[in-house]
């Protein structure tokens, strides 16, 4: 099975799962390359590079900001993201990296955070890649 960015995912194997050391089996698809997927673990707290013969897909695990930075990141179709959490754990930074992106993305953002979004930034990277760059409030 192949995982994009923003797929919630769990180990399918629990031998294995018990040696990454990660409390809880659910995770987030960072990025890819070619079958192998960095997941971030614990709410953002540790990740990995897996094999996609080691995951399965989840729809109903994950905790609440887990769940909000898959619908983002999938509703955006970005090709990767980068998480970063503030010291005081109430603001959330998403980078996205996208193939391009439209006014009306833009405009549902704003629609999606509404008043818990902080700074929403369009930035050019890299050939034919566009980093959007989302501040926003943790979820509550």
């Amino acid at each position: 099975m192949k995982f994009k960015a923003g797929d919630l995912v769990s180990c399918s194997d629990p031998h294995y799962f018990e040696q990454l050391g990660v409390e809880t089996n659910c995770g987030l698809v960072l990025e890819n390359k070619k079958s192998t997927y960095k997941i971030m673990f614990d709410n953002f707290s540790k990740g990995y590079w897996l094999s996609g013969d080691k995951l399965k897909k989840e729809e109903t695990k994950g905790s609440l900001l887990e769940k909000e930075v898959s619908h983002l990141v999938g509703s955006l179709e970005a090709e990767a993201f980068d998480f970063e959490r503030s010291r005081s754990a109430e603001e959330v930074s998403l980078q996205l990296y996208l193939d391009k992106v439209g006014v009306d993305q833009l405009e549902w953002v704003q629609k999606e955070l509404g008043e818990r979004l902080n700074r929403l930034e369009c930035l050019p990277h890299l050939m034919a890649v566009v980093k959007l760059e989302i501040d926003f409030q943790e979820p509550s």
